[in-house]
């Protein structure tokens, strides 16, 4: 895999991220209304930040577990690069944690 292959698969994982956050966000405002019909003010402000915060948390650890299984895999290809090489210390967990930093500090 070249140096190239790995920027555009790093690009491709980029977006298939932000699609999976869109996606997410249309879920979101879909199902709330429903969530919210029928709820009185009191049920509103002691239950929706928790049942945001638990939606969200259930599909980030989903999303983050598709993110580091491709970037391991992109990792273990990516050691074959000349020049690009890890060490034998780095285990591809370590380069996929690694190129993941970069690709959210990129956004």
């Amino acid at each position: 895999m070249s140096a190239d292959s790995v920027v555009s698969a790093l690009s491709l994982l980029k977006a298939d991220v932000n699609a999976d956050a869109v996606d997410f966000k249309r879920e979101v405002a879909w199902r709330l209304p429903a969530v919210l019909e029928g709820a009185t003010g009191s049920e509103i402000r002691q239950h929706l930040g928790p049942f945001l915060e638990r939606v969200f948390r259930d599909w980030a650890e989903r999303e983050t577990l598709e993110v580091r299984t491709r970037l391991e895999a992109l990792a273990s290809e990516h050691a074959g690069i000349p020049g690009g090489e890890p060490s034998p210390a780095q285990e591809p967990q370590a380069v996929a944690r690694e190129q993941g930093s970069r690709l959210l500090l990129s956004r």
